[in-house]
């Protein structure tokens, strides 16, 4: 019986979408940001609330 090599959850897969949603975050307007900003939002709950939700699929 042959030994099944195992595959890694990190490979070239994994840095593909890193670097899709990398790509994606740096392109949202830094209005959007600062408004959320503006309306008392912090770092994460800007993230969580405004940022994240725009990555969902349609």
């Amino acid at each position: 019986m042959t030994a099944r090599r195992r595959r890694s959850p990190l490979g070239p897969d994994a840095a593909a979408g890193v670097f899709i949603m990398k790509n994606f975050f740096e392109s949202i307007p830094k209005s959007v940001e600062e408004q959320a900003r503006i309306d008392g939002a912090g770092t994460f709950r800007t993230f969580w609330s405004i940022v994240l939700p725009m990555a969902t699929p349609p």
